[in-house]
């Protein structure tokens, strides 16, 4: 293996890494949200705007927190197992 393949191959590892932290971040973000859903849903006390603005900050703290959507990086990281299996350039 020359140095050109290894340096692909550990991109991909790096990238694979990225991946499975990405997604434990994003389950553990949507888990936080469902909470604050079945609270305020089973909660007699939050109603109106009160459950709204408590869904709402969840919400937002996600989209802070959590960066730019996953949909996007399943796009990189397809091109990138293409790259390294040498169909895209």
């Amino acid at each position: 293996m020359d140095s050109y393949q290894a340096s692909i191959m550990r991109d991909f590892a790096d990238k694979w890494r990225a991946a499975w932290r990405a997604l434990i971040y994003e389950v553990v973000l949507t888990a936080f949200l469902m909470l604050v859903i079945m609270a305020v849903a089973t909660d007699v006390r939050a109603v109106g705007a009160a459950a709204a603005i408590a869904i709402g900050g969840t919400v937002g703290l996600d989209a802070l927190f959590g960066g730019r959507p996953t949909r996007a990086g399943g796009d990189s990281l397809t091109f990138d197992v293409m790259r390294v299996l040498g169909a895209a350039r």
